[in-house]
């Protein structure tokens, strides 16, 4: 076949296609690494802040939080952009759940403190297991995001196991997980909520996440429900 000619007479050269997502992924890599900076920057502003600035200092605990909530999400995208092209390296190691849970939720006794919800951590001292702490710390991260955002004044991170299974649940006493949520499948993103700013990203990401446990057959899974110890949205993760 005759390639088409340019105006100068010579055949002109096809333009190579762009790997959109190889290209989304490393401009997402770029934004990570200026938001990781711009967090650092504002921690160290608001550490010199004087003591009587208590209104700065709410104000600079808010540009953190949302910074960090940027973050989380960049983070997120990354790791599904690596799992979905067979690129992310699953590091299963042996942990303290008690341990690990608390190290995760430290960051956030500021931001919960300034809202004035109380958070319960309940895990059975001794507790191991084997799993990949930066993914399941991203999916918890995510979800005390999103639970601190709709709960009341409550939050409860409680850790138990069987025989056969890790979970971790994530409580809140907010008005729940809308019905058509609960009823859903996680395995894709859901349609974007213009409304409320959903985009569904969070609960994908959970499901990839926990997908990359597996024992023999069994494989990690997650579940949303209503009701619970504290009556609002109850997010499970389950780890095999």
């Amino acid at each position: 076949a005759r390639g088409r000619m340019s105006a100068g007479g010579g055949t002109a050269s096809r333009t190579p296609r762009m790997d959109f997502a190889a290209v989304l992924a490393s401009g997402v890599h770029d934004l990570k690494n200026s938001v990781g900076m711009l967090l650092n920057a504002l921690s160290e502003v608001a550490a010199d802040l004087p003591p009587d600035r208590g209104d700065l200092k709410e104000r600079f605990n808010q540009l953190q939080y949302d910074t960090m909530r940027v973050s989380g999400d960049l983070i997120q995208l990354l790791a599904i952009y690596k799992i979905d092209h067979g690129r992310y390296a699953v590091n299963i190691a042996h942990h303290d759940v008690a341990d690990f849970l608390d190290e995760s939720l430290l960051q956030y006794g500021p931001l919960l403190d300034r809202k004035g919800v109380s958070l319960r951590v309940e895990c059975p001292q001794g507790l191991r297991w084997f799993f990949d702490s930066q993914l399941v710390a991203g999916v918890i991260n995510n979800i005390i995001n999103n639970a601190s955002r709709y709960t009341r004044d409550m939050l409860l991170v409680r850790a138990g196991s069987s025989s056969t299974e890790l979970t971790i649940d994530i409580e809140d006493n907010g008005p729940g997980y809308p019905d058509v949520m609960v009823t859903g499948e996680h395995g894709g993103p859901s349609g974007v909520d213009f409304a409320g700013g959903s985009t569904g990203l969070g609960l994908y990401f959970a499901t990839l996440a926990a997908e990359q446990h597996r024992n023999g057959t069994r494989r990690g899974h997650i579940s949303i429900a209503n009701g619970g110890e504290l009556g609002g949205g109850r997010f499970s993760l389950h780890l095999p």
